[in-house]
């Protein structure tokens, strides 16, 4: 429900009658040391279900440096370029992606989860 509000206060209605699919920010086929929820919603968001298939487990950068509309609309929830925080959480070099810094996930989760909902409060009170 958090999600639904802030695409429908963020994302123009032309956008929103696509597919769409829940992606993993982190990639779900990521590995990592220790505890870690790959499943918060701070690593959540849903994408256009055909750019959703085009990612598989490589860099966020395959979505936000074709420089999409529809990405503009997402930018504070998906990684911009330089994507400096995004590379001192996980390292693509290997098949399968690390995520070496649970510390700044979970900071970053942190962040994308309190995005949706200050979003979703601001929503209520319209």
């Amino acid at each position: 429900m958090i999600i639904h509000y802030y695409y429908s206060n963020k994302v123009p209605l032309e956008h929103l009658n696509n597919k769409f699919s829940l992606e993993h920010i982190f990639p779900n086929s990521s590995v990592w040391n220790d505890k870690l929820n790959k499943d918060r919603l701070g690593n959540l968001i849903p994408i256009i279900h055909n750019e959703n298939c085009k990612r598989g487990n490589r860099h966020i950068e395959v979505y936000t440096k074709e420089n999409s509309a529809f990405f503009s609309f997402i930018g504070e929830i998906i990684p911009r370029y330089p994507y400096t925080n995004y590379n001192k959480i996980i390292n693509h070099t290997n098949r399968k992606p690390h995520i070496y810094n649970n510390e700044e996930y979970n900071n970053f989760c942190t962040k994308n989860e309190n995005i949706y909902l200050n979003n979703f409060l601001q929503c209520l009170y319209k």
